[in-house]
C-alpha cells in the first residue's frame, strides 16, 4: 500500500491563520465577514483556502483582528517552513480541493480498490485535510497564541 504523503497550500496556511486569530478575537465567521464586506460563504473560503484576498484586503482584515498583515505572513512563512521540515508538501498556489484530491487520489484507490467516484469525492477532501491538520493545527495556535494583543 503506499503512503499518503501530507499536502497543502500557503493558502490553507493563511486561511487557517486567519481563522485562529478570528477566533483568538471571539468572532464569528458571519462577524468578520461584515466588517470586511464579504458574504460569510467568501470568508468560509478564505478561511479554507479556497479564495485568495488582496494585499489591501488581507490588512484591513488584520487590523479588524487586532493584528497586521505582514504579522500574518511572518507567521504563515514561519508555519511553512515547519510544515515542509516536517514532511509536508507546501504548494505554493493552487486549488487546495484540486491539490488534496490529486496527492491522494492513487493512495486511497489503491488502499481501498472498487470506489465509486462518488465515494472518492466524499472521501478524498477529509483524508487530505486530515493529514495536513494533524500536524498544522498544533503550530498554528502556539504562533497564533504567543502573538501580543494590541
Amino acid at each position: 500500500m503506499s503512503d499518503i504523503k501530507a499536502i497543502t497550500t500557503f493558502g490553507i496556511l493563511l486561511g487557517a491563520v486567519l481563522t485562529a486569530f478570528r477566533k483568538k478575537k471571539g468572532m464569528t465567521q458571519a462577524e468578520l465577514a461584515e466588517m470586511a464586506g464579504f458574504s460569510q460563504s467568501t470568508w468560509s473560503r478564505i478561511e479554507h483556502g479556497e479564495h485568495a484576498l488582496t494585499v489591501e484586503q488581507l490588512n484591513f482584515v488584520a487590523g479588524t483582528l487586532a493584528t497586521t498583515g505582514s504579522e500574518i505572513l511572518k507567521i504563515t512563512e514561519s508555519i511553512e517552513k515547519e510544515a515542509s521540515n516536517g514532511g509536508v508538501t507546501v504548494n505554493p498556489k493552487g486549488s487546495s480541493k484540486s491539490i488534496l484530491e490529486g496527492a491522494v487520489s492513487a493512495a486511497v484507490e489503491e488502499a481501498v480498490p472498487g470506489l465509486t467516484e462518488i465515494q472518492k469525492a466524499s472521501v478524498l477532501p477529509l483524508v487530505g485535510a486530515a493529514v495536513a491538520v494533524s500536524f498544522i493545527g498544533g503550530l498554528i495556535a502556539k504562533m497564533v497564541d504567543s502573538t501580543h494583543d494590541k
